[in-house]
């Protein structure tokens, strides 16, 4: 199965601290960057590529999932949720576009 997600948020914090933040967990995050998408947090948890980067004013996180099984998708979302972006102080979470796909 592959499920493509995508979350816009405000955070206070700046890129790089927001860079600084989610190094320190649950997952190791590598800063690259993209023509398309300029500088951005990306890793990859089990089948699950998860990026973090600006646009137009809002922060976005998105990722690309394909793993096989519906409840390691579900432990992926809840961590998103629940740990990564309250740590990095996300509000007004929203659906948002992917921009993987």
């Amino acid at each position: 199965m592959i499920v493509f997600r995508g979350y816009a948020f405000v955070s206070d914090l700046s890129f790089a601290d927001i860079a600084a933040v989610v190094g320190r967990g649950p997952w190791t995050w590598t800063e690259r960057d993209s023509e398309s998408l300029g500088d951005y947090l990306w890793t990859r948890v089990n089948e699950t590529n998860i990026r973090v980067f600006e646009d137009e004013g809002h922060y976005c996180l998105d990722f690309k999932f394909t793993g096989n099984d519906p409840a390691q998708f579900d432990v992926l979302v809840d961590t998103l949720l629940t740990r990564v972006l309250p740590t990095i102080g996300a509000r007004d979470v929203r659906p948002d576009r992917d921009y993987y796909s």
